[in-house]
């Protein structure tokens, strides 16, 4: 059965992205279905690890979600906690410095789709969308479990989709990065592989140390390297502003560490220049030619990921600690195989190096980082849109290809009118597109989009009817 709200918008996925856009959407005044397989709005995978220690990567100061009220989140956690201390932060802490739980910014985000939902308009389903096929005047979109919802729009906010081991890969009992009930059931001197060495790889050692764990841990890692920590860094004047669109990546990278060793020469943090790249990042890297995008993506790639996408307190302390004491090791080192049998062993091959090692553990946690390659996700939805030729791979095959607005572009290089994306599929488009202020800003930017289209259907529908006989 097919619902009649074809007026509707369509949004797919009920993590982060798709509560943002379906708020900004409700705001506009347009009836919104938010279908997703969480049943919690705004609370997708990065929010709903449920421990204090799983902190989020950056201070409440740059975590609104209101593009246009930049203290927004600040001062909700001020009236929610004005009775007691902020979770994450100590007694006199500032709301705006203090890193929370990322559970909790999971409530904020649900508390802003509640807040524009109050009114009506917005109608929540939990399961799976399989497939989204155009029709007259907008999509249908199949569901798991047969049903079919029809809108004038959609909107793809499917936010992060985890890399998986290869085919024959396959580690049916490994830990998610997360799960610190499962890691509880390890023997405290357990000998831990960890496959990944992102900011995921930070949370799998902050669990293992809530558990009680206090053996070895071996982390896997193509590069070898892990995050830096992040700090409340002073401000620093934007080097940037004038930066041509059209520039090295030699140049930008010179630019860059110059800047950054001033910060330090003058007592000051590196950190600070460098998040100053984040705002002008976008716009140079729409503006690059292919052959720039791929040695951004061959030599700085490994770089930017552990020197911006930095750890939090909490878990970087515990990586520190275990580091520390001898009980974590880092290997640069291509994974080619995981077997399961007495414990799990792990082939792999160092960076280098032709000779393929066989090493044994008790126990593997995931923590691969994310899959941008829409070709190699295993989702049905992902496929039927890939094979429908709805979307095409974007830029370096990061993501999917669309316009700056959002709106899809299809296999034959055609921009979609009524199918538009947001958040972590647009990596292609812009390099960076998980941070909340990325996610927000797109957020608001598609509902004015579909907000102003509708009004101005809506305006041609009564001149019609006005119109004298």
């Amino acid at each position: 059965m097919t619902n009649q709200a074809t007026r509707a918008v369509l949004v797919i996925g009920d993590g982060l992205s798709g509560a943002l856009v379906a708020a900004a959407l409700l705001r506009q005044g347009a009836e919104v279905i938010l279908i997703g397989e969480n049943g919690r709005p705004g609370q997708g995978t990065a929010y709903t690890a449920g421990a204090d220690i799983h902190q989020a990567n950056g201070p409440a100061s740059a975590l609104s979600a209101d593009p246009a009220d930049p203290d927004h989140f600040s001062r909700w956690l001020e009236e929610r906690y004005a009775g007691g201390p902020i979770p994450g932060g100590g007694p006199q802490a500032r709301a705006a410095d203090v890193f929370v739980p990322r559970w909790l910014y999971g409530h904020y985000a649900a508390s802003i789709l509640e807040a524009a939902a109050r009114n009506g308009g917005l109608t929540c389903i939990t399961a799976e969308v399989t497939d989204l096929a155009p029709k007259a005047g907008g999509f249908n979109a199949r569901l798991a479990d047969g049903r079919e919802m029809a809108g004038s729009h959609a909107v793809l906010a499917t936010g992060l989709h985890f890399s998986r081991p290869d085919a024959g890969q396959a580690a049916g009992s490994a830990i998610a990065p997360w799960d610190i009930a499962r890691m509880r059931a390890l023997r405290p001197g357990a000998e831990v592989a960890i496959i990944g060495s992102g900011l995921s790889m930070v949370d799998a050692v902050a669990s293992l140390a809530e558990a009680g764990h206090h053996g070895h841990i071996t982390v896997f890692s193509r590069h070898g390297r892990r995050p830096e920590p992040r700090r409340l860094a002073p401000e620093w004047p934007d080097y940037l502003s004038d930066l041509p669109d059209h520039i090295t990546i030699r140049a930008l990278f010179a630019l860059v560490v110059r800047e950054c060793r001033l910060a330090q020469a003058s007592g000051g943090d590196w950190q600070s220049p460098l998040d100053l790249v984040r705002a002008h990042i976008g716009r140079w890297w729409r503006a690059s030619d292919p052959g720039e995008k791929r040695r951004f993506q061959r030599h700085v790639r490994s770089l930017w990921e552990v020197h911006h996408h930095r750890a939090p307190p909490i878990g970087y302390a515990h990586v520190s600690a275990a580091a520390r004491e001898g009980r974590l090791h880092q290997v640069a080192s291509t994974v080619q195989g995981i077997k399961e049998g007495r414990g799990v062993t792990i082939r792999h091959r160092l960076r280098g190096g032709q000779a393929v090692t066989a090493s044994r553990f008790d126990a593997v946690i995931l923590s691969a980082g994310v899959e941008y390659d829409w070709r190699r996700i295993e989702r049905p939805l992902v496929q039927n849109l890939l094979e429908r030729g709805l979307v095409r791979p974007g830029p370096l095959s990061l993501g999917i290809d669309a316009a700056p607005d959002g709106r899809v572009t299809d296999r034959d290089g055609r921009c979609s009118l009524r199918l538009f994306a947001l958040g972590p599929p647009l990596r292609g488009l812009w390099w960076e597109s998980t941070a909340i202020p990325d996610i927000a800003r797109q957020a608001v930017e598609i509902a004015e989009i579909i907000g102003s289209e509708r009004d101005a259907v809506s305006d041609q529908t009564k001149e019609k009817v006005n119109e004298p006989d």
